[in-house]
């Protein structure tokens, strides 16, 4: 009986010992895995806050390269900034970081992808609105922006994204022209979204004409685009056509070789084939219809595309009551220090002619917005039909400006 008991109370020892055993063990596990979790958090917040230190410096700066060290967390970093001169394998507008971090014994690598988008993605860009509205008739495809706020009378139409870097209130986004005003947005909204500045210039432009493209030096120039893929210019209603073939690089420059002189004017129609820019150290007339020969609404196929730049206005011209006006192309302007609706983009006889509907096929980017239309009954100028060509989400038409706000398109850690 007593070796039975000591037996037992053996049996119990080893049993309590073997459980306490497991229970400190279960417990040492769940502490050690537990403290490889935090460790693990930590070096990746450790990362996205190396990576973030690196993409504000590339905000205020977008062509800073250096590496970009610190210590934060403990832990310390290294981001390397690769762009395509760099990395062979990076698109023309990309821009490459990576990441590496070490906390203590661990160590990790992030990579981020970007890109700076061109101008061309917007369907509708301002940097000032001036006292211009949105009105009911009004139709509008694509994304689009403002620097400033938007005004709005009666019912226009949005059906894609919407983005202001202004909020008036939070009940009232946007000018209301009265307590009528209702627009329609089909897409997201974003008051208070960042400021994506203009550029001042056109010197990668006036750059890639030099590289590859063609220069015209002369203050006036006429410019009719043909089916077949070339081009025609003259230097005077009377003067007589001078047929060419495209560019390399399907990049036309006109203005100074050197300078900023703006005294330049460009008169511009016909029919596109193959993918253009043409940007002009002044203004761009566009005298009749430009239109694809082959049709992206029609043919998805199609790589027609054109990129009208202007470092002054863009005016369209020899307009007709009741007729209409078709333009398939993205239009940018830069004239910042205008001050009237007269200016950027706009119609000449806004004001005087009741036109019927003007239709662009691409987008408008401008520092300033000009005068489609005036209101009034029966009002004046043209309705907007602007259709976004939903190829520039990813192409752009060559050497188009881009914008300095970087756009991500992968994060892999």
């Amino acid at each position: 009986m007593g070796n039975l008991s000591l037996l037992m109370v053996l049996a119990f020892l080893v049993g309590y010992g073997y459980v306490g055993y497991r229970v400190r063990s279960t417990q040492e596990l769940a502490t050690d895995r537990a403290a490889q979790t935090v460790e693990r958090t930590a070096i990746k917040l450790l990362a996205a806050s190396a990576v973030n230190r690196a993409l504000g410096i590339l905000t205020l700066n977008s062509t800073h390269r250096s590496d970009v060290t610190g210590n934060i967390f403990g832990g310390s970093f290294r981001v390397r900034i690769f762009d395509p001169t760099t990395d062979a394998t990076l698109g023309p507008t990309q821009v490459r970081l990576i990441c590496s971090v070490q906390l203590r014994n661990r160590r990790d690598t992030t990579m981020v992808l970007l890109q700076f988008p061109s101008f061309s993605r917007f369907s509708y860009m301002s940097n000032t609105e001036g006292n211009i509205w949105f009105a009911t008739g009004d139709t509008i495809r694509g994304p689009i922006h403002s620097n400033d706020y938007f005004r709005m009378s009666g019912r226009p139409a949005f059906m894609d994204e919407v983005s202001s870097a202004l909020w008036y209130t939070t009940t009232e986004p946007y000018r209301k022209y009265d307590a009528a005003t209702n627009p329609y947005f089909g897409g997201p909204t974003n008051f208070g979204a960042p400021n994506i500045p203009m550029p001042s210039n056109l010197d990668p432009q006036r750059a890639a004409a030099q590289s590859n493209g063609i220069v015209f030096t002369n203050s006036t120039l006429y410019i009719q685009f043909n089916a077949n893929g070339t081009y025609q210019t003259r230097t005077s209603t009377s003067g007589a056509w001078t047929l060419r073939t495209r560019p390399n690089n399907g990049v036309i420059f006109v203005g100074p070789t050197s300078g900023t002189s703006t005294s330049y004017n460009v008169y511009v129609s016909g029919v596109v084939s193959g993918q253009w820019t043409l940007a002009v150290q002044g203004n761009i007339y566009i005298t009749d219809n430009i239109v694809y020969n082959n049709n992206p609404q029609t043919n998805p196929s199609s790589t027609d595309m054109l990129g009208l730049v202007a470092r002054m206005n863009c005016i369209v011209t020899n307009n007709v009551a009741g007729g209409n006006r078709t333009i398939h192309a993205h239009i940018m302007t830069m004239n910042t220090s205008a001050t009237s609706v007269t200016s950027n983009f706009y119609v000449d006889t806004y004001n005087t002619i009741l036109s019927g509907t003007l239709t662009v096929f691409g987008g408008i980017t401008q520092a300033r917005r000009g005068a489609v239309a005036q209101m009034g009954s029966p009002g004046t100028g043209y309705l907007k039909n602007y259709i976004y060509d939903n190829r520039l989400r990813e192409f752009s038409p060559p050497s188009y400006p881009l914008t300095t706000v970087l756009q991500q398109l992968y994060y892999w850690e």
